[in-house]
């Protein structure tokens, strides 16, 4: 049986207002070499006699439904399931921007050597397009939008799946992982979705993250591709951030735990030298935000 180029992803659960719309924006994209899984956990309104009903039309579209952990969990198991050489992850309440989004993403994708292709999402709760090229220190400090990007199957085989510890940002935890391991990644400045402002970003910050972030980002960062000044100006990065929100003991245990100790020598002394920027900076932002 032939591979299909694209595996769309779609986790639902209780969507049935919005998932035709997504359903929809899929199937009326201009290629049509794709896959449509729909991994459901155990809707209890009409969601999947919608899912039924496009199935039946069409071959393409498959559906699970059983219990799971969470959206991640389900995506877990759609990329188990996916035969594409390309996945991508669409919410239930989101979908494509035009129906050219899959042609103008094959053509990159079959002109690059990249495996993590990312672009824009027209975000409702910003109003505005989010969020333009990222660079490692950009992503170590903010996510790329998990709607704006699209995968090729072996970064799943290479770097395992979601961490399920992380219920609103292991997509978060999966980026860095594929950044600092040196995962070639292109921007391209194509709108992909509409992002409904209902998801998880909704919900506050996962607060499993927010706490193993420290200890994370530097241990992605260490046993990854990065070397020298570029490791050291990272690390700087992370420690940054860590000084403008977290604790002085979270700082203390990334600083002086385990091997690479050269090297965070080095970042803790550019870091260091940037304090008084950085104690700038904090005092600038409250007074915008008041």
């Amino acid at each position: 049986m032939k591979t299909p180029f694209f595996s769309v992803i779609v986790a639902t659960f209780n969507a049935d207002k919005t998932l035709e719309k997504a359903i929809s924006s899929v199937l009326s994209q201009r290629f049509s070499d794709f896959e449509l899984l729909v991994i459901d956990g155990q809707s209890t309104d009409n969601t999947l006699n919608i899912v039924r009903r496009f199935a039946a039309a069409d071959k393409r579209i498959k559906f699970l439904s059983e219990a799971d952990k969470g959206i991640y969990d389900a995506m877990n198991k759609g990329v188990r399931r996916a035969t594409g050489q390309w996945l991508y992850f669409l919410g239930g309440d989101d979908f494509f921007y035009s129906d050219d989004v899959l042609e103008k993403i094959q053509l990159i994708a079959k002109q690059t050597n990249a495996s993590f292709i990312y672009g824009n999402v027209w975000s409702e709760q910003y109003e505005r397009l989010y969020d333009g090229m990222f660079t490692t220190s950009r992503l170590l400090t903010r996510n790329i939008c998990h709607q704006a990007i699209f995968y090729n199957s072996n970064v799943f085989s290479q770097l395992g799946y979601y961490d399920l510890a992380y219920k609103q940002e292991a997509d978060y935890d999966f980026n860095l992982r594929c950044w600092l391991n040196g995962i070639k990644t292109i921007f391209t400045p194509v709108t992909i979705a509409f992002y409904a402002a209902g998801g998880l970003s909704g919900k506050g910050r996962d607060v499993a993250f927010v706490n193993d972030y420290p200890s994370v980002a530097v241990s992605y960062l260490l046993n990854g591709n990065k070397k020298g000044i570029s490791r050291a100006a990272n690390l700087a990065t992370i420690f940054r951030k860590i000084l403008l929100r977290y604790s002085f003991s979270k700082l203390k245990t990334v600083v002086f735990s385990g091997g690479h100790n050269a090297i965070k020598a080095i970042a803790f002394f550019y870091m260091l030298l940037s304090l008084p920027f950085v104690f700038f900076y904090s005092i600038l932002r409250k007074k915008s935000i008041a």
